[in-house]
């Protein structure tokens, strides 16, 4: 990774934190879903939670995808 530009290597590393991030929030609302007493308002939530997480495998993918990309450009 050292090999590449500093562009590349700052989207990377924003990416990485950005899914942190997602992660930890997936995390927390899933905690507090399940304390939710209101059945509708956990329904809605849990259905946006789950579209979130559904989504993490291919944001952690993303950093590694930034990196191919760059060098088959090379």
């Amino acid at each position: 990774m050292k090999f590449l530009p500093c562009d590349v290597r700052d989207d990377m590393q924003i990416i990485a934190q950005v899914t942190s991030m997602a992660r930890a929030f997936v995390n927390e609302a899933e905690k507090r879903l399940a304390r939710l007493n209101n059945r509708s308002q956990r329904l809605v939530c849990r259905s946006a939670v789950q579209s979130l997480a559904f989504d993490l495998p291919f944001m952690e993918d993303e950093p590694q995808a930034i990196e191919c990309e760059w060098w088959e450009g090379q």
